[in-house]
């Protein structure tokens, strides 16, 4: 059976997601897993169009972030020694932590409307105080709701935990966009 080998790219819609991808791929290419088998990567799943530098950058910032690690933990000696990715520096994955936030920002100054409600929530976990500020709006008579920051309340020295308060956080985390 010869495979053919020909290479097209597709600009994804910024607005799809990873499903929308899978759906496509599954209806363009029924013979997707066939494929996958005969070229030896046997996993069965899109990971492995993903290039191991993507892979290994995307696993240390999953794994710095959702375990609230501190940034110096890649460079960690022991962590090298019992873990199965590849060093990274902390200069590097700054980078793309930053590389990451910019694209996050761009992508929701696309996605919200020029009108849009906000949610300003505030929650205790162990004595220490959190305000999450989310963004609300109608999309296809649906209600859609965005996370647009979550961050602990660093002057803890009040308090005072009321709306009223957390809208200055709201005001200062809104200097970096052109909405306020």
């Amino acid at each position: 059976m010869a495979l053919n080998n020909t290479i097209t790219t597709k600009q994804q819609d910024p607005k799809t997601g990873y499903s929308n991808l899978f759906n496509h791929v599954m209806k363009r290419h029924p013979d997707y897993l066939s494929t996958m088998k005969m070229s030896g990567f046997n996993s069965g799943t899109l990971v492995t169009f993903i290039d191991q530098k993507s892979q290994t950058i995307y696993s240390w910032l999953i794994l710095i972030t959702e375990c609230n690690l501190p940034f110096s933990f890649c460079e960690n000696p022991t962590v090298a020694k019992y873990t199965v990715m590849k060093s990274m520096s902390v200069e590097t994955l700054l980078k793309y932590a930053d590389l990451v936030t910019k694209t996050v920002e761009a992508t929701l100054s696309e996605v919200l409307p020029s009108t849009f409600g906000i949610i300003i929530d505030g929650c205790t976990f162990l004595s220490e105080h959190f305000v999450a500020m989310f963004a609300v709006f109608d999309h296809d008579g649906r209600v859609e709701k965005v996370l647009l920051s979550m961050a602990p309340i660093v002057d803890d020295n009040t308090d005072d935990h009321t709306a009223k308060s957390m809208s200055h956080f709201w005001r200062a985390s809104c200097r970096s966009t052109s909405r306020h």
